[in-house]
């Protein structure tokens, strides 16, 4: 059965309560710009007016930054720092090991690794105030090693996965499956779906994904499935050719779902999309995330749970994330947030418990101006939500591109927060702690 997610469209209605620095119009269009698009359908992105200050009100779109068809130049060739292949050692960590950032994981060697990502390659020195902790793509390797398979030669699948006309079918009905170094990217894009419903892990390991058209997602796993995945190691490299995805994971099974160490440049739309009749436990983890977003009017959060059924675990940490000018085509805005903490949209739904912590999140103004994310961090209590536990600690904020670094959302909101740790979050380029409160009533958070 060919996997699909839930076609949906929503009118949303909202108090004219303002926060500060948003006029109404901006945050009409923040919610037309995020809801605005249909599964399978291509929708004409929403323009923006234009972003409030940032910083000191300023911003020069550096010189070197590079446009979608560049980046995917530079990781076979290198060019701009972005190494073809990653040198550090396991267990050699540059900042030590004090964190819990994933580095004594990583392995010898990834298909990304930027040494100069602090000092130079976005255009911005950040060096003063970069992060105490070892930062994915920069410190250690992510993204796959080592030589490649086509699945579509004879004897390169596991008994558990077949190929047939550009897709690789995995059953994990009778035993864990694990694809490792193989290449969907091959033959215009090979999609992979995957169910199961005995509770078996699934894993992909080394793995490289692009262009999948077939399918909503690259890796589709069925409704009705229960499996754990996991995708370690592994590059998505899409150039926004997927025009039909909705995520680079798309999710309707019961499980857990966790990507780490891995490399996701280019992608239209969320890495993990999850759909109606999906739920579980989400973790991102040790990955190096550019240019999420797209052409369709789809957005780049790393997740949105499309579901009323409950969220056990939502967590996002020690990820570094890259959203340079020329995303979404260097045009136009897309992308709502990178970490978009929310459940059941449009439905109501639950998130038990929420995590964002030690990310680095770094945005660029579009040449024309315009964002690209309107909030790196957007907490969203609509709907009626309900997230009854929520951390968001020591991430490192660059927010040039955006409206603000936070934002609790919306400000009159139907849901709640049941209890809210806000500590230690900075602005990257000055140092300066993110403090305030926002959101109010039963959705409130308050930043220290």
């Amino acid at each position: 059965m060919k996997p699909t997610l839930p076609l949906f469209c929503c009118l949303l209605f909202w108090s004219a309560q303002i926060q500060a620095g948003m006029t109404p119009s901006r945050l009409a269009e923040d919610r037309l710009a995020h809801w605005s698009f249909a599964v399978g359908q291509t929708t004409t992105p929403f323009v923006w007016p234009g972003p409030a200050a940032a910083g000191s009100g300023t911003h020069k779109i550096a010189a070197n930054e590079h446009d979608p068809l560049e980046m995917t130049w530079a990781m076979t060739q290198g060019r701009s720092g972005l190494a073809a292949a990653g040198s550090a050692s396991r267990g050699s960590c540059p900042q030590g090991s004090a964190y819990p950032d994933g580095c004594r994981g990583a392995q010898t060697a990834g298909s990304v690794l930027i040494p100069n990502f602090f000092n130079g390659y976005t255009g911005t020195n950040y060096d003063v105030n970069r992060p105490p902790w070892n930062v994915a793509g920069v410190d250690y390797p992510v993204g796959h090693s080592g030589t490649l398979q086509d699945p579509a030669a004879p004897g390169s699948l596991p008994q558990c996965a077949s190929y047939s006309s550009s897709v690789v079918s995995i059953n994990a009905d009778a035993q864990p499956c694990t694809l490792s170094h193989i290449d969907f990217s091959l033959h215009n894009g090979i999609c992979v779906r995957v169910y199961g419903g005995d509770g078996h892990t699934v894993i992909f390991d080394n793995d490289k994904f692009a262009s999948c058209n077939s399918f909503s997602g690259f890796i589709a796993v069925e409704t009705d499935s229960r499996l754990d995945l996991i995708v370690q190691y592994s590059e998505f490299a899409d150039n926004y050719r997927c025009t039909k995805c909705q995520g680079a994971i798309g999710w309707n099974g019961i499980g857990t779902v966790t990507v780490q160490y891995s490399s996701l440049i280019g992608i239209n739309c969320r890495i993990i999309n999850v759909g109606a009749a999906g739920r579980g436990t989400f973790i991102r983890q040790f990955n190096y995330l550019e240019g999420m977003g797209g052409l369709t009017g789809c957005h780049g959060e790393t997740v949105e749970y499309n579901t009323s059924l409950p969220i056990a675990q939502d967590t996002e940490a020690f990820n570094n994330y890259y959203v340079p000018g020329s995303s979404c085509g260097g045009s136009t805005s897309c992308d709502t947030a990178l970490s978009y903490v929310t459940s059941g949209a449009p439905s109501v739904g639950t998130i038990s418990n929420s995590a964002v912590n030690n990310n680095v999140m770094i945005t660029r103004l579009t040449p024309n101006g315009k964002v690209t994310v309107s909030s790196p961090i957007w907490i969203d209590t609509n709907f009626s939500n309900t997230i009854a536990s929520l951390t968001v600690r020591q991430n490192y904020i660059d927010p040039a591109g955006s409206y603000r670094a936070i934002l609790v959302y919306p400000p009159n909101g139907t849901g709640s927060i049941g209890s809210a740790a806000c500590s230690g979050n900075k602005l990257l380029k000055t140092g300066a702690p993110i403090t305030g409160t926002f959101g109010s009533l039963a959705s409130l958070v308050i930043c220290r």
